[in-house]
């Protein structure tokens, strides 16, 4: 993204001092408010990404930590019943990835719903 910002403000700079030289011209002038809304267009599709970017990445982070706090919980509870464990594993599991929900440690939240396993 970084890249394309430069080369944006390359471009702007190479084609403002075209402008200068060539001022008197009526096309020029018109060349240069489309130029600018073209920039302005692009510039605002640039911050779209990069918020559609730091979305995905705060929800992979809230994902990473309550699939963490998943298997502390059933590495704890494995030495009292195995089984029970790998349910509530399997459960939770589900409810993280397909549901989207998030784990704290004690209950899942998906909004203001919460659910125990």
């Amino acid at each position: 993204m970084v890249e394309i910002i430069n080369e944006l403000k390359q471009r702007s700079n190479k084609f403002l001092n075209w402008i200068e030289l060539n001022v008197e011209d009526e096309n020029v002038i018109k060349s240069a408010i489309q130029f600018f809304e073209f920039e302005d267009s692009a510039l605002k599709a640039i911050i779209k990404t990069a918020k559609i970017d730091l979305a995905a990445s705060k929800t992979i982070d809230l994902e990473n930590s309550s699939l963490n706090a998943l298997l502390s919980s059933y590495y704890i509870n494995v030495p009292f019943n195995k089984d029970n464990a790998a349910t509530k594993l399997k459960k939770g599991l589900e409810l993280i990835l397909i549901d989207n929900y998030s784990y704290n440690g004690i209950y899942f939240q998906k909004g203001n719903k919460k659910q125990w396993v």
